[in-house]
């Protein structure tokens, strides 16, 4: 099987992942293989080849935003087949999100550095977009920070109302200012992380997908040009998600 692998942690701007053909592994009981078709990309793949989270071994192979068909089955899987489709995995968590507030009806703020970002904001339909530093027409309810940006936690809670939560969304997030308790926490502001989605958040999101019709915004790469595509994913040149796709 083609893949692009990790030998050693460095910057994405040095080209880090290299192609080799490997042998396809075998499931285990209650396994299955899956072919996998396309692999979006993700800042937490950037902070595991970047070093900013603990790998447990190399070489590895990155990606886990994958999706592909069933190739094969080992004892014990009884409720999938050969060639059934399988998604594990979310990504350009933002652009999701949205539909899904607007959908419930809520009224969305964006904050974004890109034009491009902010533009699709708006076409998905963000009540309002803006810079990190520009003035909110009006406090919010609730905020969520998908960026892994600490020094946007003060500003974010400053613009919560009373008894609102910020959710910081990713699993890796550099490091947080000193927060002012009277400026960013008083009044019962809430600030809290989020963990790793469960398989029942998968499946009621795929229901929930179905329900909206989803719409998603991607830039397609071929596998060996990964490394250009994360280098564009760390500078905030993708707008949506990046998707490599395996032939």
């Amino acid at each position: 099987m083609k893949a692009m692998v990790l030998e050693r942690i460095g910057p994405v701007e040095k080209g880090p992942l290299a192609p080799a053909e490997l042998a396809a592994p075998e499931p285990a009981p209650g396994q299955v293989r899956i072919k996998v078709e396309a692999c979006g990309l993700c800042h937490t793949d950037l902070h595991e080849i970047e070093g900013e989270l603990a790998l447990p071994k190399l070489p590895l192979i990155p990606g886990h935003q994958v999706v592909g068909r069933v190739e094969k089955l080992a004892a014990g899987v009884e409720n999938l087949q050969i060639g059934q489709r399988g998604l594990y995995g979310f990504g350009a968590s933002a652009h999701i999100a949205i539909q899904v507030a607007r959908h419930w009806g809520c009224e969305v703020y964006v904050f974004s550095r890109s034009a491009e970002h902010r533009k699709l904001a708006q076409q998905l339909g963000a009540a309002w977009t803006g810079r990190i530093d520009d003035q909110l027409p009006k406090k919010l309810h609730g905020s969520i920070i998908f960026a892994p940006a600490g020094q946007l936690v003060p500003p974010a809670l400053e613009h919560l109302e009373k008894a609102g939560t910020c959710a910081l969304a990713g699993i890796y997030m550099s490091q947080v200012p000193p927060l002012d308790y009277e400026k960013h926490l008083y009044h019962e502001k809430t600030l809290r992380s989020v963990a790793n989605s469960t398989r029942r958040d998968g499946r009621e999101l795929m229901k929930l997908a179905g329900e909206i019709k989803l719409e998603t915004t991607t830039q397609p790469f071929p596998l060996e040009k990964v490394n250009q595509a994360l280098q564009l994913l760390k500078a905030g040149k993708i707008n949506g998600a990046a998707v490599l796709k395996i032939e």
